[in-house]
């Protein structure tokens, strides 16, 4: 999936209660946006960094889950210039989630601080039925 820095996507994912799971997206933007007929070009993600909150609904003041370039749970490719990015779901993570429908944003901020909101939608959360 491409993402547009100049239009944030709302992409809605289904998880597993108990899984692994990685997703991963490309963030494109345009080189000159006011110019026409362009073609989006991957964001050179080197000295970002990213973060997500995973809530129960959008006005939750406690995330169900967190996770950032900081805690590994969100990652770049090795080559930065691709503009990819991976989002990791632990199994001890999904665990704990509802099984029901929860809300995410997913924020990159740039090398100069500047944050910009790229993705975000619902998660499915399915119940796990093989647990202890």
């Amino acid at each position: 999936m491409n993402i547009d820095l100049h239009d944030p996507q709302r992409f809605d994912l289904i998880v597993k209660q108990g899984s692994d799971a990685e997703v991963g997206f490309k963030v494109c933007c345009l080189p000159d946006p006011a110019a026409e007929d362009q073609t989006p070009e991957p964001l050179n993600l080197a000295g970002c960094s990213a973060r997500m909150h995973v809530r129960t609904d959008f006005a939750s003041a406690d995330a169900v889950d967190e996770l950032s370039t900081d805690n590994g749970r969100i990652f770049f490719d090795d080559d930065p210039s691709t503009g990819v990015v991976w989002m990791s779901f632990t199994a001890a993570a999904t665990a704990a989630y509802p099984p029901r429908q929860l809300v995410y944003d997913l924020e990159i901020t740039g090398s100069g601080g500047e944050v910009v909101p790229v993705l975000e939608g619902f998660i499915f959360v399915a119940p796990e039925v093989t647990h202890d």
